[in-house]
């Protein structure tokens, strides 16, 4: 497992106050509880308490039952468009300067001290440092709105180069027309694609379908040029958001990249490195404020956390978490363990 360094003084980056010193009269246990979450196939959801743990969500995005989740790298808090569970973080941003040579030396024993030093009075006090999940969707950009006409226009000249949802097929697509806006629907939308069967083959038939949330038709399956329904869809108008069958939209692996060429130039969807492609994600703390590195030197091809301290708040309840581990006893990734301990509430 990778390793970091030694931290010396407990400093703040950004706007959370620094640490005092615990009290003499009042010690700091010695220890903290940890969980160690299974985030390597799927979105795993853990309920904190003063014993955190995993649980099974039905309908996550309609549920206040979990506090946050993991799936691999990723870690989303149950709020704003991630859920109706109202949790909002902020980081304790200690390590995230600090040299790549000092970040291999920190380790989960020489971390624990600046966690247990963490109290409320490190919690920040200005509410704009606590945040909730904001959808950052793949497909963004797609349309533009003149706040002098109030008009809603799509973006005809951006294309995006789609991976589907069977992570085999590949589209180019575009949105050519949008009628019937207002403020919280795009009304109608056009959308003008063509489908690559594989990454091997070249486009097929330029298609065009519209989705019209009025009647229903929000999901889309490109092969088909049919309404998607249940897993069998790529494409979701979900008011203004334009999602993809993966990442934290859906179980497919859906995924998109802007292409650097107008619509009738892009000859191939499929002709970019898989790490060009981006799913839909969450914008909250977590991403905001990443709690790893990677390949630090250059070499090693793993995930090294950061040993920094975040604070999820639920109504009045407020835990403190640090992220100490991403693999297993065997070596095995997605394997996240994290020490945690109830401040408020």
């Amino acid at each position: 497992m990778p390793r970091m360094g030694a931290l010396g003084l407990l400093a703040v980056v950004g706007t959370v106050p620094a640490c005092q010193d615990v009290p003499l009269d009042h010690p700091a246990p010695a220890t903290a509880p940890t969980l160690t979450v299974d985030a390597s196939q799927s979105w795993a959801y853990v309920r904190l308490g003063d014993s955190a743990q995993v649980i099974r969500v039905a309908q996550p995005r309609a549920s206040t039952e979990w506090d946050l989740a993991f799936y691999a790298t990723s870690v989303v808090l149950n709020g704003g468009a991630a859920g109706p569970g109202q949790v909002v973080g902020a980081c304790l941003c200690l390590n995230q300067n600090l040299p790549l040579d000092r970040l291999r030396t920190l380790t989960p024993d020489n971390q624990l001290a600046s966690f247990l030093a963490a109290d409320e009075r490190s919690l920040p006090a200005a509410d704009t440092a606590w945040k909730q999940e904001v959808l950052r969707p793949a497909i963004d950009g797609w349309y533009r709105y003149d706040a002098a006409t109030h008009t809603v226009t799509p973006a005809a000249d951006r294309t995006w180069k789609v991976r589907l949802a069977d992570g085999v097929a590949y589209a180019k697509l575009r949105v050519i027309a949008i009628d019937g806006a207002t403020r919280t629907s795009p009304g109608r939308v056009t959308l003008e694609y063509a489908v690559q069967a594989s990454a091997q083959e070249g486009f097929g038939p330029t298609t065009r379908r519209i989705l019209d949330p009025t009647v229903g038709h929000v999901f889309l399956d490109l092969r088909t040029g049919t309404p998607g329904s249940g897993g069998g869809w790529d494409l979701w108008l979900d008011g203004y958001a334009l999602r993809l069958n993966g990442g934290v939209s859906g179980s497919g692996r859906a995924a998109a990249a802007l292409a650097d060429r107008p619509y009738e130039d892009v000859i191939s969807a499929a002709d970019l490195p898989p790490q060009a492609y981006a799913s839909d994600t969450y914008g909250g703390v977590f991403a905001t404020h990443r709690w790893y590195r990677y390949n630090i030197t250059g070499t090693d091809h793993q995930i090294w956390p950061t040993y920094d301290i975040y604070f999820v708040r639920r109504g009045a309840a407020v835990w403190k978490i640090q992220i100490i581990g991403y693999y297993n006893d065997r070596g095995e990734p997605r394997f996240v363990t994290f020490r945690y301990a109830r401040l408020r509430g």
